[in-house]
């Protein structure tokens, strides 16, 4: 019931990142092609929370060119080879914000989007000094215009308004929710990045990979890779939701990871279609449940740094059915579902038994609902 790579083909690389296209065979055993994304030294990486005495978290502004928005997020990367996910985050933090962190402690583990990009992420939380602000030094480099120093509450509040949006981020905060407790305005438009010329590298009914020509903020050349759907429309990710509050999740084998993750319904939105159209579309293609309402409770982007769409977060009421009536879509590889309350999820995240960071952002919108 998953889907076998029959061969494994290159179709695009640089030196930060490697497209395929690999030749598969459906559950059903029709031939077919799954085209994913990694990163070219085939590793991970980490996301530093940055984390004050007063238990104050830093955020940084970062101009994301995918998305060409100004975003706040937690100081992240990829890992250098042979690097652990604690140092990684550590010099992430130093080299993004000049600050030198201690006390790393990881406290999840999660792929931004599982059905895409393989590698997975950790969150680690980092102490700060009590005069940090004292010492940051911004790496303009990267496009980094500000920081701020938010409480938890803080920063939950700026993701119900929209200034968090990336989706890595909003994971991070809802890692940090059920973790051990501890021990803006417009930035230069000089700082961003300008498009000199897109060049679209690889085309599917899927995804579009663009290899850009860019000025930095510097007034230096330089290259950028991004994705985006091909329809433009981005996704939707759908949390199924009983009146007595149980909420169904189903479980996918995802090719680019190799694993059989818990996730909620997802998909991509066709051209011209409304995403909350989207959602109860894909829920009844996945599950066989038809939603008797659904509302749009947030958006947000999972990869700022390498995905330019949107991807929207809806809340469906559906009726309250046993698992035997389900209908899942086998030729999507969907192997599972469960029926789970809002404590379940929360020790599923405790847990790590959820490991799809498009999922633990819908998650922690649950928990920060509360």
């Amino acid at each position: 019931m998953q889907i076998k790579r029959i061969e494994q083909k290159v179709v695009f690389e640089n030196e930060w990142l490697r497209l395929y296209e690999d030749v598969i065979e459906h559950p059903d055993g029709s031939a077919g092609t799954y085209s994913w994304l990694e990163r070219n030294n085939g590793l991970g990486g980490s996301m530093a929370v940055p984390r004050l005495p007063d238990g104050r978290l830093l955020l940084i502004k970062v101009h994301r060119y995918v998305a060409d928005r100004w975003s706040w997020e937690f100081p992240g990367g990829g890992a250098d080879e042979g690097e652990s996910v604690e140092q990684c985050a550590l010099r992430e933090l130093a080299e993004e914000t000049g600050l030198t962190g201690t006390n790393p402690t990881a406290i999840g583990m999660f792929s931004a989007d599982s059905g895409f990009v393989p590698v997975r992420y950790a969150a680690v939380i980092v102490d700060l000094p009590e005069d940090a602000a004292d010492h940051l030094e911004l790496n303009a480099q990267e496009s980094i215009a500000e920081a701020r120093f938010v409480t938890e509450q803080e920063a939950w509040q700026m993701v119900a308004s929209g200034e968090i949006f990336d989706g890595t981020v909003v994971t991070a905060l809802g890692l940090l929710k059920v973790a051990p407790p501890a021990s803006g305005q417009g930035a230069p438009a000089g700082l961003r990045p300008r498009r000199v010329r897109a060049k679209l590298m690889y085309d599917s009914p899927w995804w579009r990979l663009y290899e850009d020509d860019i000025v930095r903020g510097d007034g230096s050349p330089g290259v950028y890779v991004r994705v985006q759907t091909t329809t433009g429309g981005g996704a939707i990710l759908v949390i199924p939701r009983t009146p007595s509050g149980k909420h169904l999740l189903i479980k996918i084998h995802r090719y680019p990871v190799d694993r059989e993750l818990w996730e909620f319904p997802a998909g991509l939105v066709e051209e011209g279609e409304d995403p909350v159209d989207t959602s109860t579309r894909e829920l009844e293609e996945e599950t066989g449940l038809v939603a008797r309402s659904a509302v749009l409770i947030g958006t947000q982007f999972p990869v700022a740094g390498l995905i330019s769409d949107t991807f929207y977060t809806v809340l469906a009421e559906v009726p309250e059915v046993g698992e035997s009536v389900i209908t899942l879509q086998a030729d999507e590889g969907i192997i599972d579902s469960k029926w789970v309350t809002l404590d379940d999820l929360r020790r599923m995240v405790q847990a790590n038994e959820i490991q799809d960071g498009v999922t633990l952002g819908a998650v922690a919108r649950l928990l920060a609902a509360e």
